[in-house]
């Protein structure tokens, strides 16, 4: 089972990526955070998000791996996402095998993992450190069953480098320790998980002065009116089909009054998410919620523990639950209005090979993935300045909702009489800005 969503997810990822359908937020995000790492050390500075790497979400683990990332490149980075999430069930099978489960039920919980489609449209949509953290949390609950407590001690170390909301789930998870009477593992879980927090407030407020923890995604600048904006989320239609999709594999196979209590991390994550004034949180197909599947999955697992249904019956759930992730991929088929036709998808390949490595590049959001190991990549923004020496992309005949070809239309008859006609075919430019540019207000 690992191998094998090893092997779609990542096949999925690369495809994506192949076809200009991954974009600039956040597979260029984190290419050219991870570029910049490896060449600057931690307190590099993200020139597509304007603000320090490390600052959007307290990753520490990708300084380390900046530096595979620099040798391998972007194949690397999907497959490694990938085959974390698919080695979850690795650990999942060990924390199954030490509560008793059947061999059957051991491969019914493989596949609840298996095809969450909330694992799904994390991992097809770029990449996300958050996604790391899954098989990290699991691996740890599985050492504690063991009584291997030094190791699940380090697999959660290496969990809370990985996003800063770790550290929010590891609290709610200390408390569940503790209502469970493990209480020494659960007061040392709620201490550790704390002090992170505020070492990640404190590390991040250092790299960004502008603010604490990263919650910009979430709430913006409004912070003080989360109340507000929770009960306003809680009427949202779009909230109650979120928690559906988010609930979907106790709601299809029950849970047992002792695993309820796993939904305290659960609820931690909702709760955040439903507030935010960002309707991005409340989307299946992002990687706000995956921090809920570690702890689903151990409620399932505890679940099946004491289960008295019969595996036809389960099989029967299974196939409504993979009708789920269904759905999911129809949702997924929905983007192709988003595919290049295969001869401008090649002219986009041909072009971009005319820019020079390391150049400070401007460019649209679906092509940032492409050209984004170097220091200086930037969104094509209105009113916007090209220093001299820099190169400009664009395509006239495709556009997304961050980069619409109307915002392009203006900077093509700007660089066309200013700059140097590097590249043009099937309306594709390249454009190199011989000297300081200022781009067009309006389009």
């Amino acid at each position: 089972m690992a191998l094998g969503y090893t092997a779609l997810a990542g096949t999925f990822c690369l495809v994506r990526y192949h076809l200009f359908i991954a974009t600039g937020w956040d597979l260029g995000f984190y290419q050219q955070g991870l570029w910049a790492l490896a060449s600057h050390g931690p307190s590099a500075m993200s020139s597509w998000g304007g603000y320090p790497v490390l600052a959007r979400n307290a990753a520490w683990l990708l300084w380390p791996l900046a530096y595979p990332y620099r040798v391998f490149g972007v194949g690397f980075l999907l497959a490694l996402q990938a085959f974390a999430y698919g080695v979850g069930y690795y650990f999942l099978f060990d924390i199954g095998d030490s509560l008793g489960l059947s061999w059957e039920r051991l491969r019914l919980l493989g596949w609840i993992y298996v095809l969450s489609p909330l694992a799904w449209g994390a991992t097809l949509f770029d990449f996300h450190p958050s996604l790391l953290a899954v098989p990290l949390i699991l691996a740890a609950y599985a050492s504690f069953l063991r009584r291997r407590y030094p190791a699940a001690a380090a697999w959660f170390g290496i969990a809370l480098a990985t996003h800063f909301l770790v550290a929010l789930v590891g609290v709610a998870a200390g408390v569940v320790l503790i209502m469970r009477r493990n209480w020494e593992a659960g007061l040392l879980t709620c201490l550790a998980s704390g002090a992170v927090l505020v070492l990640d407030a404190s590390l991040v407020h250092r790299l960004d002065p502008h603010q604490w923890l990263p919650v910009v995604a979430y709430w913006g600048s409004h912070i003080g009116h989360w109340s507000h904006d929770f009960m306003a989320g809680v009427h949202r239609v779009r909230t109650w089909l979120y928690l559906i999709w988010v609930m979907v594999p106790i709601l299809l196979f029950g849970v047992r009054p002792r695993a309820v209590l796993w939904f305290i991390p659960v609820l931690a994550v909702l709760v955040l998410n439903i507030s935010s004034t960002n309707l991005a949180p409340t989307s299946p197909f992002n990687q706000y919620s995956v921090l809920v599947i570690p702890f689903i999955m151990l409620a399932c697992a505890e679940s099946l523990q004491g289960t008295a249904s019969t595996l036809k019956f389960q099989a029967m759930r299974l196939g409504v639950y993979m009708a789920f992730l269904l759905v999911f991929f129809g949702h997924e088929a929905s983007l192709r209005h988003e595919i290049l036709p295969s001869g401008q998808a090649v002219a986009l390949a041909d072009a971009i090979k005319d820019v020079p490595p390391g150049v400070p590049v401007f460019t649209q959001n679906f092509l940032a993935p492409h050209v984004a190991n170097r220091s200086d990549m930037q969104l094509l923004q209105p009113n916007q300045t090209f220093p001299a020496g820099s190169y400009v992309i664009l395509d006239t005949a495709h556009s997304t909702g961050v980069s619409s070809t109307a915002l392009v239309g203006g900077d093509v008859g700007l660089l066309t009489h200013q700059g140097h006609v590097v590249y043009a075919s099937s309306g594709i430019y390249v454009f190199r800005v011989p000297d300081r540019t200022k781009g067009v207000a309006n389009s």
